[in-house]
C-alpha cells in the first residue's frame, strides 16, 4: 500500500469525516477500543471499506506533527500487549492492522480498520458510533443501529441503469417467523421461544411438532391446517392481522424471498422443536442470477433450487425436473445451478452491502458525463450523483461520498481539476478502457 498517497488523501479531507480520526498522540487503550468500534460501524454506514484511526496528525488542522506513540510496546490491561487486546474484546471479530509509517520524518501509527458487514462492532459489550467528529454509544442512535443490521443489497436487472435495492432482512417475514413460533408454541412444554442473531442469518426457535409434517406438505398443499394447537391464540392473532391466514404465512414468507432473489428460509424439524433460519446473504450468484431472469419460476422449483446452492440432495425425479428445463448441471447428487442461463442473457448482475459495485458504477457516470460534456462543475457532479445514493447514506454523508469518489478518481489518474480548490472545473485525465 502507497501509504503516503493515502495520508494525503485522507488529509485532503475539510474536517474529519465519519469514518476518520486524527489524533496528536496516544490515549488510552479503552478509547482505543471504542474508536475502533466506531470508526468499522461509521464505515459501513458510510459506505466505505476501510475506517482509519491515525496518531500524529491534528484533527483541526490536519498539520503532520507526528506521534511517540509505539503499538508495539504499548499494553491493554497488565501485560497484555495492546493489539491482542483490542482483538479479544472487540465482537464480532473485526480485522485491523496497525502500521508504523515515517511521513517526511515524521512518525505516524495508522490504524486500518475493515468496515462491518450487517452486525455492529462492539468493544467490552457496547457498540459506538461516529456521529459528525464526535463519538457515541450506538444505543443511543437507534436509526444507524437499525440501517447496520439491515443494510442494502443491490442488483442491476436487465435493461436498466440504476441498481434495485433490497433490504438485507424483509420486515414481514421476520414478523411472520416470530408471531407463528407464539401462535404454535406448545405451552405446555414450559419452554421458551427462542431468537438468535447471527452474524448472517436470524434463528427462530419453538417448542411443540411441526403439525403439517415437513415444510415440502406446505409448500406443496398451500392450504389453512385443519388441526391447530392453539386455536384460540392463533385466531386471535389472525383477527389483529400478526399473522397470515393459518397455513398460507410460510408460503409467502417463502415467496418474498424469491421475489427478492434471496435464499429461502430453512426449516429444521424436530420431535418436539422447530427451527426457521432466516438467511441474510447470497449463497450462490447463479441462484440470484437464475431468479432475476426467470420470475415466472414457481416457488416449488425455486425451493429445489435453493436446496441446490446449500448442498442439500433433492430426489432424482426432482432432479430431472430442473435439468428438463435446464436449471441445473452436473452428474446427480453433485448438482449446482446453471449458469448458461445468465451468460446468454449478457447479464451482470453485482450484488454488494453498497462499496465496491458503488465506485465501479458510479466512476462510469461521472467517465461518461465528462466524455459527453468534456468539463464539469462541482454543482453538476453533485446533480449527476446524489439522487442515485443509497438511502442509507443522510445528505452530508452523500456528499462526502461523492468528495471520496473524486479524490480517488484524481488518485487513479481518472480526472484532474483545471479549476480552483475552491471552485473546481472537472475534466477526463485518461479514460477507463475496461
Amino acid at each position: 500500500m502507497n501509504f503516503k498517497s493515502l495520508i494525503d488523501t485522507l488529509c485532503e479531507e475539510k474536517t474529519e469525516t465519519e469514518w476518520i480520526e486524527f489524533k496528536k498522540n496516544y490515549s488510552n487503550p479503552q478509547s482505543i477500543g471504542e474508536y475502533i468500534s466506531a470508526l468499522s460501524n461509521s464505515a459501513c454506514l458510510c459506505e466505505e471499506e476501510y475506517g482509519y484511526l491515525i496518531y500524529g496528525i491534528e484533527n483541526k488542522t490536519h498539520k503532520i506533527i507526528g506521534t511517540g506513540f509505539s503499538p508495539k510496546s504499548a499494553k491493554g490491561k497488565g501485560n497484555e500487549g495492546l493489539e491482542p487486546w483490542l482483538t479479544r474484546l472487540l465482537s464480532p471479530r473485526i480485522d485491523f492492522k496497525i502500521t508504523e509509517y515515517n511521513y517526511n520524518n515524521k512518525h505516524l501509527v495508522i490504524f486500518k480498520i475493515d468496515a462491518t458487514k450487517n452486525t455492529p462492532i462492539t468493544f467490552r459489550g457496547s457498540a459506538y458510533i461516529r456521529v459528525g467528529e464526535h463519538k457515541h454509544k450506538l444505543s443511543e442512535h437507534p436509526e444507524k443501529e437499525r440501517k447496520i443490521w439491515n443494510l442494502k443489497y443491490r442488483y442491476i436487472l436487465t435493461n436498466t441503469l440504476f441498481p434495485t435495492e433490497v433490504f438485507t432482512y424483509e420486515p414481514w417475514v421476520i414478523r411472520e417467523a416470530l408471531h407463528n413460533c407464539v401462535a404454535h408454541q406448545d405451552y405446555e412444554l414450559s419452554g421458551r421461544i427462542i431468537i438468535t442473531e447471527e452474524s448472517d442469518s436470524l434463528e427462530f426457535s419453538n417448542l411443540g411438532s411441526f403439525l403439517p409434517g415437513n415444510i415440502e406438505n406446505v409448500i406443496l398443499q398451500n392450504f389453512p391446517l385443519e388441526t391447530l394447537r392453539n386455536r384460540f391464540l392463533a385466531n386471535a392473532m389472525v383477527n389483529l392481522n400478526m399473522i397470515d391466514i393459518i397455513g398460507s404465512g410460510i408460503n409467502r414468507m417463502f415467496t418474498l424471498q424469491k421475489d427478492r432473489f434471496f435464499p429461502l428460509p430453512d426449516y429444521e424439524i424436530f420431535k418436539q422443536r422447530v427451527k426457521v433460519t432466516i438467511p441474510g446473504k447470497i449463497i450462490d450468484e447463479n441462484y440470484t442470477k437464475l431468479l432475476i431472469q426467470k420470475t415466472d419460476l414457481d416457488i416449488w422449483k425455486v425451493f429445489l433450487l435453493d436446496r441446490i446452492q446449500k448442498k442439500k440432495q433433492i430426489s432424482k425425479e426432482e432432479h430431472q425436473t430442473l435439468k428438463n428445463e435446464g436449471l441445473v448441471e452436473g452428474r446427480y447428487p453433485n448438482l449446482f445451478i446453471s449458469q448458461k442461463i445468465a451468460k446468454a442473457t449478457e447479464q451482470k448482475v453485482k450484488y454488494t452491502i453498497s462499496k465496491a459495485f458503488d465506485d465501479k458504477y458510479y466512476n462510469d457516470l461521472i467517465i461518461n458525463f465528462l466524455k459527453q460534456h468534456k468539463t464539469a462543475t462541482k454543482e453538476e457532479l453533485d446533480e449527476l450523483l446524489i439522487n442515485k445514493l443509497s438511502d442509507v447514506l443522510s445528505a452530508k454523508q452523500k456528499k462526502i461520498k461523492i468528495q471520496n469518489l473524486k479524490s480517488r478518481m484524481i488518485k487513479d489518474g481518472f480526472i484532474k481539476n483545471i479549476g480552483s480548490r475552491k471552485n473546481p472545473i472537472w475534466k477526463l485525465k485518461k479514460i477507463n478502457k475496461n
